[in-house]
C-alpha cells in the first residue's frame, strides 16, 4: 500500500527485480515496482530502484530511485518490462507504457520509456513508441473524414478571429481531429555491451498507417554521453 500527497491510496507490487554481483565491489539489487489506484480513476505509476553500499566511509545502503505517475487504465505488469545491460558500467529498465484502451474511439498508443541509475537520480535515457493502433469502423471513410477536418482546420487558420467564441473554436479544432486506421509496430535492439557508455539503439518499424502499409524503416539512435541520454528523433518521439 502507498498513500501519495493528496492521500489518495495506492495497490503497489514488484514487477521486476534482479541482483548485480560486482566484481570487486559491492552486490547491486534493482527493482521495479508498478501502484493502481484503488479509487478507480485511471491513475497508475511505475517506480525504478537500485539499492547500492554507501561509498562514503562508514556509510550504509544508499536508494536510488523515482516514481513516474502517468493516466491510464492499464498498469505495467511484468510482461512488460525488460532489464538489462546498457554499458559495461550501466544497467536500465525499458517498461512498456500503454495511454488509451479504446482503439475504436481513440488512438491507444504503447511507448518505450528507458531507465537508468546515474549518479544519485534515475535519468530518462529514451522515451519512444513501441505501438500504436487505432480501428475506425471503415479506414476509407475515416480517411475522408480527417481530409474534410485538414481542410476546415486550415480555412480557419487563414481567417482573422475577433471574438472569443471564434477564437475557442479555433483553438480546439485540434482536439476534433479524426480518428485513422493505424496498426504500427516499433522493435529496438541494444547494441553489445562493449565499453563505459552505452552504445547505439536500433529502432524498426513495420504495420498499416491510414489504410496502407508503412514503408519499413530503420533509425539508429546515439548515445549523448553528455545529456546521459540518446537523441530520439521527432518520427519516434512520444509527445
Amino acid at each position: 500500500m502507498y498513500v501519495d500527497e493528496s492521500n489518495d491510496p495506492f495497490v503497489v507490487r514488484v514487477i521486476q527485480q534482479a541482483k548485480i554481483e560486482a566484481v570487486g565491489a559491492s552486490d547491486e539489487l534493482y527493482f521495479a515496482v508498478s501502484g493502481v489506484s484503488l479509487k478507480g480513476d485511471g491513475r497508475n505509476f511505475y517506480g525504478v530502484f537500485q539499492i547500492r553500499a554507501d561509498t562514503k566511509p562508514g556509510g550504509g545502503l544508499v536508494e536510488v530511485s523515482s516514481p513516474y505517475r502517468y493516466e491510464s487504465d492499464v498498469a505495467v505488469t511484468p510482461e512488460k518490462v525488460r532489464f538489462e545491460a546498457l554499458s559495461e558500467r550501466t544497467w536500465g529498465w525499458v517498461l512498456k507504457v500503454q495511454n488509451g484502451t479504446r482503439p475504436v474511439s481513440e488512438q491507444v498508443m504503447v511507448s518505450n520509456v528507458m531507465l537508468a541509475p546515474h549518479g544519485d537520480e534515475i535519468a530518462l535515457l529514451a522515451r519512444f513508441k513501441a505501438s500504436v493502433d487505432a480501428e475506425p469502423a471503415d479506414c476509407v471513410q475515416a480517411n475522408a473524414d480527417h481530409e474534410t477536418w485538414r481542410k476546415a482546420v486550415e480555412a480557419m487558420g487563414a481567417q482573422e478571429h475577433t471574438s472569443e467564441q471564434e477564437l475557442h473554436e479555433a483553438e480546439t479544432m485540434d482536439d476534433t481531429e479524426p480518428l485513422r486506421c493505424e496498426r504500427s509496430r516499433w522493435t529496438y535492439r541494444t547494441a553489445d555491451v562493449i565499453g563505459p557508455l552505452p552504445g547505439p539503439l536500433t529502432v524498426s518499424v513495420k504495420g498499416s498507417q491510414y489504410g496502407a502499409t508503412m514503408e519499413a524503416k530503420s533509425w539508429k539512435l546515439m548515445f549523448d554521453s553528455k545529456a546521459f541520454a540518446y537523441n530520439v528523433p521527432d518520427e519516434l518521439a512520444v509527445e
